[in-house]
């Protein structure tokens, strides 16, 4: 595991969806296309703002699903005929986590990645991501398994 930091359905509709006292959890599955991004974006923002969060720790949010879907659409498609997004909110924490069926890990040192090459038209987002989510003070991190791996952000919510 690596840290930064302190027909399948389709994404418009979640496949699960649970409240308990306390605890809130939606999760979608999607085949790894370029469309499914601004769709997932969509659905996320609309569990965050029907959760109470908002502001500067929603776009956050925000930004970090949708390069993590995009990721996975850009590295994974080719290796995986779906994608898992899963937003939880409990005990004071919000859980964000992007699964796919590459098992190769994302660089995430983030003093290996600070210096990109100017003219590179891609390779920043994960860098601004995992800024983002340590000025939250949350954690990012990426977990390998043998369907491939979860790249999961918790961060602190009041």
């Amino acid at each position: 595991m690596l840290t930064v930091g302190t027909p399948p359905p389709s994404a418009s509709a979640p496949t699960a969806s649970r409240r308990t006292p306390g605890r809130r959890l939606v999760r979608w599955t999607s085949r790894p296309t370029a469309p499914c991004v601004p769709l997932i974006r969509a659905r996320v923002a609309a569990a965050l703002t029907a959760w109470g969060i908002s502001g500067d720790l929603a776009d956050t949010l925000l930004l970090t699903v949708a390069e993590l879907v995009g990721n996975a659409v850009r590295h994974a498609a080719p290796l995986t005929d779906r994608l898992h997004v899963t937003v939880a909110a409990g005990g004071g924490r919000l859980r964000l986590e992007v699964e796919d069926g590459d098992p190769t890990p994302p660089p995430l040192d983030l003093a290996a990645t600070t210096e990109v090459d100017p003219d590179a038209e891609s390779g920043r987002g994960l860098l601004i991501v995992g800024l983002l989510v340590a000025e939250a003070h949350g954690q990012l991190t990426v977990r390998a398994h043998q369907f491939g791996k979860t790249v999961r952000v918790c961060v602190p919510v009041a």
